[in-house]
């Protein structure tokens, strides 16, 4: 299952880091932005009491000194992307967590890349994990029918027949193979989610999971992100940002 990435921004200037937040979301909309830090301070009182996010954003230089001390007070495991106008810190970034080194200003394409670095990484290291994962412990019961909505009756449909899991008005509906939407009982698509086997059902973005029997076809659009056509028509789009596509297109080879 794709996991929503949580980013936090360490960035002194108010515009810079807003500028920052904007490519972010515009490049890879699903991601959630825990915190925008101004300062050093502020990044290690922030670390003390907030859970760490996947991947950190960081400028260097920072009123109250050097974000490198940050890492002398706090134990942090996140990967970090560095933001610079200055070329004299790649050594001691590579050092810190460093996994890239943007110069100012920021580009798209550059960001792009040190982005899909990072899933890279993740993938690859969270890969290996699963299968430790897998071999160590049994495989989890996974529900076969999931209860639905009809008017005033409740019903169950078969976790096989159901298309898709999506999202609507705050409300989390399935589409079965005969074409039909239902209201079920999952408080969010996230809790639908966590109860479904993932190799047979995936989150393609923050609206959509979709079942692989119902996977028609993929094609790829602009900037690399797919469009999903099921076997079963919706009446809205079903797009992969580019950073998702990867991992989509490797659970569609995985799948036997």
């Amino acid at each position: 299952m794709c996991a929503m990435l949580r980013v936090v921004i360490i960035e002194d200037n108010y515009e810079a880091a807003q500028g920052l937040k904007n490519m972010l979301l515009d490049v890879m909309p699903e991601v959630k932005i825990q915190g925008v830090l101004h300062s050093v301070a502020h990044a290690i009182e922030w670390f003390h009491i907030h859970k760490h996010p996947d991947l950190i954003l960081m400028d260097i230089r920072l009123p109250d000194g050097d974000s490198f001390s940050i890492f002398e007070h706090c134990k942090i495991e996140a990967p970090v992307i560095f933001i610079t106008a200055y070329d004299n810190f790649i050594e001691d970034a590579f050092e810190n967590n460093g996994i890239d080194y943007i110069f100012k200003p920021i580009e798209r394409n550059k960001l792009v890349h040190a982005l899909k670095k990072y899933e890279g990484l993740r993938l690859h290291f969270e890969n290996k994990y699963n299968k430790l994962l897998e071999y160590m412990i049994s495989p989890p019961d996974y529900p076969s029918r999931f209860i639905i909505k009809r008017g005033r009756e409740f019903q169950a449909a078969k976790t096989s027949d159901v298309v898709c899991f999506f999202s609507k008005m705050k409300i989390v509906f399935i589409k079965t193979n005969d074409g039909r939407e239902h209201i079920t009982d999952q408080g969010s698509l996230g809790e639908a989610a966590e109860k479904l086997d993932p190799k047979k059902f995936f989150k393609v973005n923050r609206k959509f999971i979709v079942n692989i029997d119902y996977v028609k076809r993929f094609i790829i659009l602009e900037f690399s992100k797919l469009l999903v056509e099921l076997t079963v028509p919706m009446d809205e789009a079903i797009i992969v940002s580019q950073f998702t596509a990867p991992q989509f297109k490797k659970w569609i080879e995985d799948y036997n």
